[in-house]
């Protein structure tokens, strides 16, 4: 729906009707957040485009009917380690300045490199291709330079890492975009073991570094809830009607971090691209319903931070403190990148490699190595000179063996 239209036509062209209506650009590594779920993403997919109608859930069940009247665009956006997204930012982003980071929180491990690659994308486009100087937007509250000099996942006292100086110039302050990171919260599982402590400790450390992350570049955080927990409220349809009714406390079950539905999100990110400060309005209806509560405002957990109210007392203080796991890290003194290593980085043990071909290969080469590497026993004196006359007598009868038979043909 006016996808090669709209990357075909040049600025000075005429512009189709999709590019007429609020537009976000998505984003994503893993998995894009799907409100229209006709379009086909793959895992070669590298750019597809999304005709929403807010609010059209609860009036259509088929999915082929339910966005009839689109009033927002999202473009997906695949990012990888290839620079072809690059070229295809500069088509699409000059109807959209505001962006948003779709990141999976379902494995802990792959949630800094898949930050690192959506901030990496991003500043090589804003780099290159910086917003009009006249551009004034509310919404634009993070810099290039902010987004240049932060790097996400870094511990507070990490002193180990090497972490070099980037050569960043003052020019980039005045450079400034939109940025909404949506983070997908895990389905979570009511297990009480080791591993099921571990994985909690695991997602609080991820939240922990979403939510400074965001403080340190002026961004604004969302949690959105699972897809598999959108469909657990009712079976009929992926986006249901009883979450609007429900209080958020029962849409939750037993996480502490509260999330909005695909829904409410569609809501968020029209509002965003029509440059309206969401956050202000999360903010007033967040004061309003602690009117009635004795508990302070600062200690309230909501699904969404703006810019100017992350909170940086409390993210540095309980969140912390909270995401500590004794014996196997310590959140200010360990990266995200040595407390959650990814596959390739972990040690072999907690990989998990002995399965399939690849492990009994390891175990093989392990074999083998350890058999070589094997010292010699260690042998007295006596008995080295033993053995070593023995091998000189032997050594003689061989030889006189071979000269007998060369003497009697």
């Amino acid at each position: 729906m006016g996808l090669f239209s709209t990357l075909s036509s040049s600025d000075d062209g005429p512009q189709m009707s999709s590019v007429n209506i609020p537009t976000v650009v998505q984003l994503y590594t893993s998995k894009p957040i799907l409100i229209d779920t006709t379009p086909m993403v793959n895992g070669y997919t590298a750019m597809t485009y999304q005709a929403i109608q807010v609010g059209a859930f609860k009036d259509e069940q088929e999915p082929k009917n339910r966005h009839q009247n689109p009033d927002l665009g999202v473009w997906n956006c695949r990012v990888n380690k290839e620079t072809l997204l690059d070229s295809l930012l500069a088509k699409v982003t000059s109807h959209s300045r505001t962006y948003c980071w779709t990141v999976d929180l379902s494995d802990s491990t792959s949630v800094e490199p898949s930050i690192s690659q959506l901030q990496g994308a991003l500043v090589r486009y804003l780099i290159e291709n910086p917003p009009p100087e006249d551009e004034q937007r509310a919404t634009s509250t993070t810099t290039l330079y902010q987004l240049q000099a932060t790097q996400f996942g870094l511990a507070v006292e990490d002193k180990e890492s090497n972490i070099t100086e980037k050569n960043i110039g003052e020019a980039t302050a005045s450079i400034k975009t939109s940025i909404m990171i949506c983070a997908i919260l895990p389905v979570e599982k009511e297990e009480v073991s080791e591993s099921a402590y571990k994985t909690k400790q695991a997602n609080a450390l991820v939240i922990y570094h979403l939510r400074r992350f965001a403080a340190s570049i002026n961004a604004t955080l969302c949690f959105v809830q699972p897809e598999d927990a959108a469909s657990e409220n009712n079976p009929s349809s992926p986006m249901k009607e009883s979450q609007q009714s429900q209080p958020q406390s029962q849409q939750q079950k037993e996480s502490s971090q509260p999330a909005v539905s695909f829904d409410e999100l569609s809501k968020l990110w029209k509002e965003l691209a029509l440059d309206k400060a969401i956050w202000e309005t999360e903010d007033k209806e967040n004061a309003s319903d602690n009117d009635n509560t004795e508990g302070s405002p600062v200690s309230v957990a909501t699904p969404m931070y703006g810019p100017g109210r992350h909170q940086e007392d409390f993210i540095e203080s309980v969140l912390l403190r909270n995401a500590h796991y004794p014996g196997h890290w310590e959140a200010s003194k360990d990266s995200l990148w040595v407390a959650l290593p990814t596959a390739r980085e972990a040690p072999q043990a907690e990989t998990g490699t002995d399965n399939g071909d690849e492990g009994w290969l390891s175990q093989v080469r392990e074999s083998i190595a350890s058999a070589a590497e094997a010292p010699k026993p260690v042998t007295a004196p006596e008995e080295t000179k033993a053995e070593e006359k023995a091998s000189e007598t032997q050594d003689v009868a061989v030889s006189d063996f071979f000269a007998s038979l060369l003497k009697d043909p």
